[in-house]
């Protein structure tokens, strides 16, 4: 692959769940948001971020198409609620019940890239977050993980592709500018390029 490629911070590349799925995920992230963020909660997967500039998309999509033939279209499920903790913040998140498929796609993916975009994807723990709480808070997340895991029911969906996302400015959502499908053969986008990340629509 190209060792010129840039990456750069309004540039993801991420796992969605159906929309039809979004609303329990966007109910609890709405009220636990980092106050640095402002642009609409969704709920996602990261697999890279910062990632490739937008001008390298076309490239970028038709390597890791191929890498991606590879793996075909899987189920995951998200049951349970978990922490990430450090010395200055907790987040709340949901793990998916098996990371075994999640963990293929992401080595396919990684291969693909330049050694210098790899190098920051350090420690990949798969996880859609929904919280995130100041040092001070790590009480009350522990007890927002407990009420929250007592009344949720596990959520399943399919991956059938991923998506390279751009975002206009910081408080803008992120777009869907290219879809890269699993497996040979290619299924209905689940969501379309231009589609948007606003979780009001």
């Amino acid at each position: 692959m190209s060792s010129n490629w840039d990456s750069v911070n309004y540039s993801a590349c991420v796992i969605m769940p159906p929309r039809d799925l979004w609303a329990p995920f966007v109910e609890i992230k709405k009220n636990h948001m980092n106050p640095n963020i402002k642009r609409p909660p969704y709920p996602h997967i990261t697999l890279c971020a910062p990632f490739v500039h937008p001008k390298h998309y076309k490239e970028a999509k038709n390597k890791i198409r191929e890498a991606l033939k590879n793996i075909e279209p899987f189920e995951i499920c998200f049951a349970n609620f978990e922490l990430f903790k450090n010395n200055f913040s907790t987040t709340l998140y949901l793990a998916p019940e098996s990371e075994v498929e999640i963990m293929k796609l992401y080595k396919e993916l990684m291969s693909t890239l330049p050694w210098s975009m790899t190098q920051k994807q350090n420690n990949f723990e798969p996880h859609i977050g929904v919280g995130f709480f100041k040092g001070y808070k790590k009480n009350d997340a522990e007890v927002l993980q407990k009420k929250y895991q007592e009344s949720w029911k596990p959520l399943k969906f399919n991956v059938q592709e991923i998506y390279f996302l751009r975002r206009r400015s910081q408080d803008s959502p992120w777009e869907v500018e290219e879809i890269v499908p699993l497996g040979e053969k290619e299924l209905e986008p689940i969501f379309q390029i231009g589609e948007n990340t606003d979780s009001s629509q």
